[in-house]
Order: structure tokens, then sequence, then C-alpha cells
């Protein structure tokens, strides 16, 4: 870093016309520097100094002045400058601006980033997941070389306040939490970041003495037994993560407590360790107190039985104390017998290719090659993280295109047909477009990243039935469930319909493939979930075509009116298809309410209008997808659970009680959503016994999603859970086969940090996880009941807090109808919306839009 300052030119004439307008006319310009890893160019526009033999020109200063303020500016994401410079890991970039003002240096740290307000040093450490280089560097220069070493030597006149004002900065921003209740030191354990933990120690011991006295215990042996939301404490999470070197650091230097439990589920570390089959975790723990492989769960299971039924041979001997097995059996265990394929092409970053976030200008459409990005990207990547870098997880990316009679199985051919003619027509520019409907744009390439979208469904089927994978997850887009036989689906509240920014239904494809190519292979029962906050309705579409069936569609013309009769069958293998295919989507259902956060959040007041109850504004999309009233009892097995949510009825001006309101309405649509899959679809799916479980993944309903309407409302942890569930019916019926297919999910705001990006890689984690365990449903009794208490628990609490902001005067309009606190899929409607104001967006428009400003850059 020193390198660069010496070099740097501080000649005031260095910074030229053209620095000073490209600051005044885009505040992200610092941004977008640093993204692109200019330190340079930084340095210039942040000298330190002055020329020392004259005064700087008054136009070098307004440029720093307007780039300094830049600084503490966030971009439509929630970004600062240096969280850019951290999440792009520019170490230059991030040092220099960290050691360019103390003043500015400790703004900086205050501020959080991103949509789920991510705390500096939190980002750094989830970043080091990634790159553990970059993150000790960057907090080793933080909390030791920065302040001791006077910052770089050439700030001058650097005071004691100004060290004492970053130390204590330092220590505020150690001691935050993340949006899940995590500590600095969870996620050192979470992704084994040693030299981090043993630096946040040594400053934290350093500084606690002085805090002492403010009455709360800041010992370093308290402060490493604070649990996250879950319950997890530090050591929790070393051994869900296999991260031996923070678990001895824990255990060996700390001695914190190895029997501690988490307070619902009853989990030691032990069973935690047990069940990722983290054999040296449990090694460490045997020598510490062994007493615990004893312990008991909420289930009534102990690590034994946990490590026996997950088949982790090894670890159930370490764990019975048996040193039987040889030591060129210790690395052997089930991993070699369950394995994970992340199938993707590049050719799925070529629909809308030019659809990409810009900084100052409109925002993308929803669906954009963004979102592979986040996931895929060799720097910022979330599933290029260290977790996912196991020997037993494959990247395929020898994907081909599906057949066109893979294809033609589940679309009519003139719709297959429509979209390759139009991309056809394109030219093979970027910046060319056309609207297949009102939502859904193509460009030359689209057709050829559908095919390649549904040919790597078809492949990892292939894959599966060769025994080569256990289970695959195809990162792929444009994504398909809303893609019925001839596009899009109409339905009696949304007749105009859309495509949802879908072509070809990939998972249907998949199925269909399955079900025709492996007849040989015993291959009958084919099973589709679908957990996207949106009805799959062109799935469902799909599925109702296996019976066969005559449409009479009306027409009309200048000479009169008449209709025509159209046969309609679609089938798979043979005349029993119904028989043997199961879908279901569980999804948002019901009206979309008043968006609220269109508005000034301290201005809800409608002086022309005293009641200001959010009013309705059409369907949620795709507007069908209603709770069937009786349990499908006859084919085809289509199964829809409409989660449904009343509007809210409270300004937002007591943010405090409307974060323990929302929270609770979160919690309670959350337990429904589980409860839903627990006890109605998955015992249904067993009874059904699938021989493979393809899942339309959806990430879209996450409570910090921007397409959801607060529909739904989960967190990462929930996604993690369900595909656990799915797993064990798989493992229980049909040696694990799971297809997961990307569809939705699109808040890649901070990248790696995102909503979309944790969603995406709980699910993962579970994938590649490589447990055989099956279901049990005493585990799911023992569960339900757990749920049950909190269930109840967390309506309690809502009703207190309601009535807490009825008597602050905060309710507006009628009071909340009593039986709507008792129903249990409410869902706070708000609560999924993002910190941009966004509008109704015509998204084929926007994408001509930027396909041609990209033509003009």
């Amino acid at each position: 870093m020193s390198e660069i300052v010496e070099n740097q030119s501080t000649a005031s004439d260095d910074i030229d016309d053209c620095n000073l307008a490209h600051i005044q006319h885009n505040q992200y310009y610092i941004h977008n520097l640093i993204e692109n890893g200019n330190d340079q160019l930084l340095c210039r526009l942040l000298s330190p100094k002055q020329n020392d033999k004259e005064d700087a020109s008054f136009q070098g200063l307004q440029v720093k002045m307007a780039a300094e303020a830049f600084l503490l500016e966030k971009d439509e994401t929630g970004c600062l400058p240096i969280h850019i410079g951290i999440i792009h890991q520019r170490v230059e970039c991030v040092e220099y601006l960290i050691q360019y003002s103390i003043p500015l240096t400790c703004s900086m740290i205050r501020q959080q980033c991103g949509d789920l307000e991510t705390p500096f040093f939190h980002l750094l450490l989830r970043v080091g997941a990634l790159n553990a280089e970059f993150a000790t560097r960057i907090v080793r220069y933080v909390t030791t070389v920065f302040i001791s070493d006077t910052v770089g030597r050439w700030i001058e006149n650097l005071t004691d306040d100004h060290k004492k004002e970053l130390e204590l900065v330092l220590w505020e921003t150690l001691n935050q939490k993340d949006d899940e209740g995590n500590t600095v030191f969870h996620l050192c354990a979470r992704n084994d970041l040693i030299d981090c933990f043993k630096m946040f120690v040594s400053f934290y011991m350093k500084h606690s003495v002085l805090h002492e006295k403010d009455g709360n215990d800041w010992t370093i042996s308290t402060v490493l037994e604070r649990h996250n939301r879950v319950g997890y404490r530090p050591l929790h999470v070393a051994m869900k993560y296999q991260s031996i070197l923070v678990a001895k650091g824990l255990l060996e230097d700390h001695h914190v407590c190895v029997s501690a439990a988490t307070s619902n589920t009853k989990q030691n570390p032990a069973h935690i360790a047990a069940s990722v089959g983290f054999t040296q975790g449990l090694k460490l723990l045997r020598q510490m107190d062994h007493s615990i492989f004893s312990q008991e769960n909420f289930c009534g299971n102990t690590p034994i039985q946990i490590a026996k039924n997950c088949g982790f041979l090894h670890a159930s001997q370490v764990l019975t104390l048996d040193q039987t097995q040889s030591k060129s059996d210790q690395e052997i265990d089930t991993m070699l017998n369950s394995s994970t394929v992340f199938l993707h092409h590049d050719d799925c970053f070529q629909h809308l290719p030019t659809a990409y976030y810009r900084r100052g200008e409109q925002e993308p459409p929803p669906e954009c090659p963004e979102r592979l990005e986040t996931l895929l990207n060799s720097t910022y990547g979330i599933l290029r993280s260290k977790e996912f870098l196991e020997h037993h997880v494959v990247h395929d990316t020898n994907i081909p295109h599906a057949d066109i009679a893979d294809i033609l199985r589940v679309h009519e051919y003139h719709y297959v047909n429509k979209i390759q003619q139009c991309c056809e027509r394109l030219k093979d520019d970027a910046s060319s477009t056309a609207s297949l409907d009102s939502d859904t744009a193509l460009s030359s390439n689209s057709y050829k990243a559908a095919t390649r979208a549904a040919g790597a469904v078809c492949r990892a089927v292939d894959l599966l039935m060769q025994s080569k994978h256990t289970n695959a997850f195809c990162l792929v887009r444009p994504p398909g469930h809303h893609a019925g036989p001839v596009g899009k689906v109409v339905s009696i509240n949304d007749p105009e319909g859309s495509n949802g920014f879908c072509l070809f239904n990939n998972v249907a494809i998949g199925a269909a493939y399955a079900r025709s190519i492996y007849k040989h292979a015993g291959l009958e029962n084919i099973a589709i979930l679908d957990f996207d906050v949106h009805h799959g309705n062109g799935t469902e579409e799909i599925v109702r075509h296996l019976i066969p069936r005559k449409k009479i569609v009306p027409f009309e013309t200048a000479y009169g009116e008449g209709s025509h009769s159209v046969h309609q069958y679609k089938p798979w293998r043979s005349t029993d298809d119904t028989d043997h295919v199961f879908f279901c989507s569980v999804h948002g259902y019901g009206v979309k309410m008043e968006d609220r956060e269109d508005n000034d959040d301290d201005e809800y007041v409608d002086d022309d209008d005293d009641d200001e109850k959010a009013k309705p504004r059409g369907w949620f999309y795709p507007a069908s997808g209603a709770t069937n009233e009786t349990k499908p009892s006859s084919a085809p097995y289509i199964w829809n659970v409409g989660l449904d949510h009343p509007p809210c009825d409270y300004r937002e001006k007591s943010s405090g009680l409307m974060k323990k309101y929302k929270a609770s309405r979160n919690a309670i649509s959350r337990l429904r959503w589980r409860q839903v899959f627990r006890e109605e679809i998955l015992p249904a799916l067993l009874r059904f016994k699938p021989d493979i479980i393809f899942l339309s993944s959806g990430f879209d309903a996450h409570t910090k999603e921007y397409v959801n309407w607060g529909y739904v409302s989960l967190l990462e942890q929930d996604y993690e859970w369900l595909t656990d569930q799915i797993k064990l019916v798989a493992e229980t019926c049909c040696q694990g086969r799971i297809v997961s297919v990307l569809e939705g999910g699109y808040n890649f705001h901070g990248r790696m940090i995102s909503p979309f990006a944790r969603s995406v890689a709980a699910h993962a984690r579970s994938l590649i996880r490589p447990s055989k365990a099956v279901w049990s449903f005493d585990s799911a009794e023992a569960e339900k009941q757990l749920e049950e208490r909190l269930l109840r628990q967390h309506q309690e609490h809502l009703s207190i807090t309601e009535q807490k902001i009825q008597s602050s005067t905060l309710l507006v309009g009628k009071p909340m109808h009593p039986e709507l606190l008792q129903d249990q899929t409410e869902v706070e409607s708000l609560e999924g919306r993002g910190k941009r104001k966004r509008k109704a967006v015509d998204y084929v428009a926007l994408a001509e839009q930027l396909a041609q400003e990209d033509g003009c850059a």
C-alpha cells in the first residue's frame, strides 16, 4: 500500500476536467472505479496531500471534496464504495480507503452493507469463504497494522483521539451481530478463518478491560459462548462446517463448553458433528468429554444414533470408542457413494446478455444474467465458496442442447418453432431484442440458452440413472415453470397471462425424458415439487395434458363468429402416465396490496383520505393455484397449496414495534409453510414412492426478495430444512435421486451476502451433505410438537405486540379482525420489499433499452 502512496502523482493538474465531470454527474463514480480495481486513479482523486510548492487548484479541491462525499454514498444495492472493494476483493483499494482519513474510516466501518444489513467485519468474513487470504489481510490491517503503525506513516497530525475513536468504532463493530444473530466468531468458525479468529480474540481481550465498567460481561469466554438465532454457539458452527482449526482454537485455547445444547432442539456439538460425519471434530470432542456422546436431542437421538442413521460408519466408530478400523479406512465413508453434480453452461448467460445492473441507471429485469454471476462468478460466486470445494462435488459444463423430441414431449411444435424463428430473425448482437409477451423478452441467443437449460436437466437425469452421482443441481436460465404446452397459461383471475420470464419448461422436459427414456431401468414414478413463491402453473398445465381432452377455442372474424375444436394430449410414455406423476406446488396466492414503500417512510398520511388501509393492486402472479379443497385422490396427482395473507393495517412510524410485529408474522408464516410440507405433502410423497424427484427450486419466497409482495417470507435456513426433508424421502424411496432445477430468486444485492446467494447456498449445502438417513415418522412427530409450541409463542407475541400498537394509536382505519391473529399463514405484505423504490416495469421495453444503451457504449 505504501508503494502506491509514494508513487502517486500529487500535482493538482493530474485531476483533469474529465474526472471532475465524471464525479459531478455520476455519484457512483468511486463505486465503479473500485469495482474495476483502478487503485491508481483512486489515489489521485483522494490525494493525501497537496503539491508542496503551490496550493491545490480550486478544481482539484472540488474533485477531492466530491470524491470524499461519495465514499459515504450507498448505491442502489446498499453498498458503499468500500463494500464494493471488499466484495470484489480489491485489496489495494480497500486498504487505501481505510487509511485515507480516520473520520471517514470510522463512518465507513459503522455502515452496514446490502439489504440484509451486514456489518463490516461480517462482510469481510463472508468474503473469506471465497478468499481467505484477502479477508485475513484486511482484518489484520484494520485490527493491528493500521492502528499500531500510525496508518501508513504518511498521515500527518494523527492524534491519540483519532486512534481512540477508531478503536471504539472497531470495538462496537466487533460486537455486532448479523441478521442471523451471528457474531464474528460464528463466521470465523463457519469458514475456518483461524488467523482472523486469533486476531479478533487478541483485539477483544486487549480492549474488553476498557469496557468492563459499563456493567456487561465482556470477557472472551462469555463472548465465545454466545448463540445465534438458531441456538448455535461458535463451536456448533465449527462442527457443522467441519472447521477443524477454529474448533481446536475454541476447545484447546479457550476451553468452551462442549456439552452446551441448543435451547429448542437440544443439540450439543457432537450431535451436529455426527449429522455431517465430521470425524476429526468428534475425535476432538471425545478428548474433552466423551460423555456428551450419550446425550439425547429433542427427538431422543444420541450422536451415536445420528451417525449410524446417516451412514457415517467411521464417525459412529469414533463415537462408540471403537478403534478397530484401519487408518486407511478412516478417510473412507459414505462420501464415496454419494456425490452431487452442479450443471451449468456459458450459453445460459447469453439470454438477454445486456441486462446487467449498472449503477445510477434503470435496474435490469429481475431475470437477468446477474443471477448466475452471483452464483458462479470466480470472484464472488457463492457456489465457489470453500464449503462447495469438496471432492464429492463436481461441476459439469459439458451440457448438450435438449433434443427437439425431448422438448416436444411437453411443448407444442408451433410454440417451439415460434421462439426459434423469432431468435433467428434477430441480429446476432447484444442490442437486438424482441417481445414474446408483456414481461418476457428474447435476444438472438435465447433459443440456444433455453435448449441448453433443458439439456442440462436431461443430462442430470442421465448422470443419476447411471449412478454417477446421487443428486444434481441445474444452475440454468431462462427459468421454465411458468411455460405451458403453448407458452403462457391463462387463468380466470388473469385471462391475459404471460410466460413470467420462462421459455421452455426445463423441469417438465427432464421429468418427461426420465419417464420415457428409462422405462427399462425400472423408472416408473416421477415426482415434481415446486417451492417457488409463484405457482408453477406451466408445469401443472403440462401434467394436465397427460390426459386426452378437447378444448373449444372461440374466434371472431369480420364475417361472423365460430369455434375451433383442439385435441390436447402430450403423453410421456403410455396411457397410464397420470398414475405415475406427482406434482405439487406450494406458493403465494391472493391479491397484491398497495406498495407503501413507494412513498416516503414518514409520509403515509394522506390529507384527502383518512382511511389508509392497503388497497388491492391486482392478483399476485400468476393468479392461480388456489389450495385444493380436498387432497387429490385420482389421477393426475396435482396438489396446490396457495398461502394467503391479510393486508397490514398499521403505519410504520414506530419501527421498534413494527419490527417485532413483522418478525412474529413472518415466523408464523414460515412455521405454517413447514407444517404443510412435513405433515401433508411429504407423507403423501412417501406413499407415492417416487423413483426420482424433481425440484422446481425458486428462492423468491425469501423475506427480502422484491417480487413476492410479502408472501411466505422465508429465511435461508428454511430452504436448507426443506431440502433435508426431501432428501430423507429420496433416500427412503429412490436411492437419493434428486434433480433440482433453478427457477426464481432475484435479489442479488451484495453478491455473496445477498438473499438469493445465501438461499441457493443453503439449498446446495443440504444437497452436497452425504447423508444416507431415511424418513422417520417419530422424528417428524417430535419436530411437529416442537414447532407447534413455537407457533403458539409467536401467536401470543403477535397479539401482545398488536395491543401495544393499538394503544400507541398507530392503527389505521378499522382494527384488525381478531380472527386474523389466528391465521397461521399471514405474512406482512411489505416485508419482502427492498430499499429501492420499485414501480411497474415493462421488462420487454427495458431489455430493448438496455440493449440499445449497451450498443452505444
